[in-house]
């Protein structure tokens, strides 16, 4: 008699597992979920380490030129618009024996600029386009003698529901325009 009371009590039902792997599954879509965000707040953390060393160069780049300086205090910069400062055979002159003049110099520098940003777009970009995920603008304020520098991306950030919406909305990740802007004197 004893010996069938203890076999009753042994080992689990098939509720008790099923209950177990529920739990176990709800845990284990909060991890996933968990690591998803943390990957794409390391993206985002990483376009705005870009985004900074961009800035930096093109500031480094007018600060050593007098003629990039002088082109930039003249026209505003656009990374998403610019392009094509430099064809392939001026950028072949500024490397050999000969040079080039301070002028040309100062196109082979917005080249090599927006080249370095296409490149940045080609390792980062999803689409086939190979679009920079970062623009640069750099406008030049007379008034205060200040560059404008302005450096916009793209991130998915927690988007708040509409409280005057009359349905019921929830909380979602959107893809949400991010930006920061520096004055920068350059003498």
């Amino acid at each position: 008699m004893r010996l069938n009371q203890q076999s009753k009590f042994r080992g689990f039902t098939l509720i008790e597992v099923l209950v177990a792997m529920v739990i176990l599954t709800v845990a284990m879509l909060g991890i996933a979920s968990l690591h998803l965000v943390s990957l794409e707040n390391s993206n985002s953390s990483y376009l705005r380490a870009q985004s900074v060393a961009i800035s930096e160069d093109i500031i480094e780049r007018i600060r050593h030129n007098s003629a990039l300086k002088q082109y930039a205090i003249n026209n505003d910069i656009d990374s998403a618009t610019e392009g094509g400062f430099a064809s392939s055979s001026e950028l072949a002159n500024c490397t050999d024996a000969d040079g080039c003049d301070d002028d040309q110099l100062a196109l082979v520098e917005l080249q090599d600029w927006v080249d370095t940003l296409e490149r940045l777009g080609q390792s980062t970009s999803t689409s086939s386009g190979g679009t920079p995920p970062v623009n640069v603008t750099l406008d030049y304020d007379s008034t205060n003698k200040v560059f404008d520098l302005s450096v916009n991306w793209e991130m998915k950030q927690w988007q708040a529901p509409d409280l005057n919406s009359t349905t019921p909305t929830e909380h979602r990740r959107a893809r949400q325009n991010t930006s920061y802007q520096f004055l920068v004197a350059i003498n």
